[in-house]
């Protein structure tokens, strides 16, 4: 299970849910492209110099915001996975270390930005009643966000895992024991990989029940 104190994140009163949204998604910036940078892979585009200021709800922003970082979960897992393919296919030894070195940082990647979607979901899942109004809505709401969660909670876990792998996987002296281990590597990023990409489906739903339930909000 992933704690949400890494990000700082706790249930306001709505009088600050404005300013306590802004503040996340200003760091959120930042963070995601660090990630980013960390995964070694190309990064979401700019938006443009001229876009007009975002005037949604701040809870719709954070909803857009938390469906990004999965999605991008989902997409470094498929590149560590890939990364650790390559490990196993190459038959030079250099090769095999830097698939692994790439595969250990964007599992890593992985299993961030799943902590900071987790932390945003449950800033959603704890403010939206109040903010809204709309107990059915936010009842769907947290329907689709349990469900989704399990599955970051289990892609959290194995990214953790696989990174940890990829360490052990780097320290072998032999090619046999590098082998071993990086096969297990990759199965625990197939599973990473799998359940991000089913949470990215159930959280996006979760998601739209925001817009629904704001929809309702004076």
């Amino acid at each position: 299970m992933v704690s949400t104190r890494h990000f700082g994140i706790r249930c306001l009163e709505p009088t600050s849910l404005g300013r306590a949204v802004e503040e996340i998604l200003s760091r959120l910036a930042y963070f995601v492209l660090a990630i980013t940078m960390l995964a070694c892979v190309s990064p979401p585009p700019s938006p443009s110099a001229s876009a007009p200021p975002d005037s949604r709800p701040p809870l719709i922003r954070l909803a857009d915001s938390t469906s990004t970082l999965v999605a991008r979960a989902a997409s470094v897992s498929d590149s560590a996975n890939m990364h650790a393919k390559v490990a196993l296919a190459t038959t030079s030894a250099d090769r095999a270390r830097a698939g692994l070195e790439s595969a250990r940082n964007a599992a890593r990647a992985a299993s961030l930005l799943v902590e900071s979607a987790i932390a945003q979901g449950e800033y959603i899942s704890n403010a939206l009643p109040a903010a809204s109004g709309a107990a059915g809505e936010s009842a769907g709401y947290t329907r689709y966000w349990k469900m989704g969660r399990e599955k970051l909670d289990l892609a959290y876990d194995r990214a953790t895992s696989a990174a940890e792998r990829a360490d052990l996987a780097l320290a072998c002296a032999s090619a046999d024991c590098m082998t071993t281990i990086t096969q297990e590597l990759q199965s625990s990023l197939e599973q990473v990989a799998g359940a991000s990409r089913e949470a990215e489906s159930l959280v996006r739903i979760a998601m739209v029940y925001v817009g629904m339930a704001m929809s309702f909000a004076r």
